[in-house]
């Protein structure tokens, strides 16, 4: 699962513990961190990744979660993540208006390249706007700090 800081964390958390549960499948939040941060502004963007991640997981069944949040081109590093996943779960892509020039559409990359199903939750329909964790991180609303979540198979064992 990608999450970005820019309101939407919270539901594409949300979807994509439900995912997982409906697979039966483990929960990987990933959150790609723009380059240059300082170790402060990074563990704000990690905690806001955390605390949405926590939250949707009260809300869900799945087979554990795991967290990470790497530097790097966004839309890359979640196509790279998802590679043996079997869902990506993406918010959706801001207007191009409104994103910074120079800015990849990630949800439309993941969409056209990763080898697994992407989820893409509507802006409209996220539910973020009352998430305290992106409020607080608020600032991180680039497509650098997109989260998003992998959806891993489930882990079987053999006797």
């Amino acid at each position: 699962m990608g999450l970005v800081n820019d309101g939407m964390a919270l539901g594409v958390a949300l979807r994509g513990v439900e995912l997982a549960g409906s697979l039966g499948a483990s929960v990987h939040f990933v959150q790609v961190v723009p380059s240059g941060l300082d170790p402060g502004e990074r563990a704000e963007a990690e905690s806001a990744t955390f605390a949405a991640g926590l939250r949707a997981l009260r809300h869900g069944r799945h087979r554990g979660a795991t967290f990470e949040s790497p530097g790097g081109d966004p839309a890359a590093v979640l196509v790279a993540r998802s590679a043996k996943a079997v869902g990506l779960v993406v918010g959706e892509d801001r207007d191009r208006v409104e994103a910074a020039t120079g800015d990849r559409e990630v949800g439309a990359y993941c969409s056209a390249h990763a080898r697994c199903p992407v989820h893409i939750v509507p802006r409209d329909g996220t539910g973020a706007s009352n998430d305290q964790a992106s409020r607080d991180q608020s600032h991180w609303g680039t497509e650098e700090s997109a989260p998003s979540v992998a959806v891993e198979p489930p882990v079987t064992t053999s006797h």
